[in-house]
Parts: structure tokens; sequence; C-alpha cells
């Protein structure tokens, strides 16, 4: 195995390994001429290969689906997120307008028909905010 140089001023250094064969034949000449197909130990190299090729392929194959289906959960996930995102906000618009509602009450004591409508409205709308809340958990 080759090592990489270290410079001589480092103390402690620790040579480390910068190339791990992976393959027997990594070092082989990979060029094959015609002729030498006819040679069975050629023959029996190009196997090797392609049963490695077909393992690399089969194990890819098992990846893809894999990706396919964590891509689905995504796209699901995501517009899980959008549907609850949006919700959170118009429950805290109802909030928003019911608590404004109820606030407006005051001003409206001398009409009676707005009085009542204006605090059934701000009850209803704030109830509904914390209502929507609760079954969102």
């Amino acid at each position: 195995m080759e090592y990489e140089e270290l410079a001589p001023d480092e103390k402690g250094a620790v040579p480390t390994h910068t190339h791990l064969a992976k393959d027997a034949l990594s070092g082989v000449d990979r060029s094959v001429a015609i002729e030498d197909l006819a040679h069975i130990g050629v023959q029996k190299l190009v196997l090797d290969r392609l049963d490695k090729a077909e393992r690399l392929v089969s194990s890819l194959d098992g990846t893809k689906s894999k990706l396919h289906a964590t891509e689905l959960q995504l796209a699901v996930t995501s517009a899980n997120l959008t549907r609850l995102q949006n919700l959170d906000s118009m429950q805290s618009t109802l909030l928003g307008v019911g608590c404004l509602f109820l606030g407006f009450l005051p001003s409206t004591w001398g009409n009676h028909a707005l009085t009542v409508v204006v605090a059934v409205g701000g009850v209803a709308l704030t109830w509904a905010s914390i209502i929507s809340k609760k079954e969102a958990k």
C-alpha cells in the first residue's frame, strides 16, 4: 500500500493510507482486443465484471424504489404542513376578529340590536377559533 508523505516538521504525525484497493484486479489493464476474448481468463474477467454490474443494478433498483417512496411521503407531508399552516392562519384570524368584535362591544351599548349582533358574533368567532385549535391537535 502507498503512504502519504508527511512533512518532517510535523511531530506525532501518523501516515495515512491514500489508496485502498477495492478489488484484486483493480490494477489490471482493462483494454481488451477482440482476439483476447478467446482466452478463458479474459472471459472470466468479463463475466466477473458483468456479475458485479448486475448486483449493482439490482441494489440500485431497490434504492430507486425507496427514493420514490420517500419522495411520495415528502409530498404528502408537505401538503399536510401547508394545510396545517393555512388552518393556523384561519384560527388566528378568527380569534383576532372575534376579540375585535368583543372589544367593540362597549361602544355599541346604545343600540340594542347592534350590541346583540356584535356580542354573538364575537363570542361565536372566538369559540370557533378555540374549538378548531383543539380539533387540530
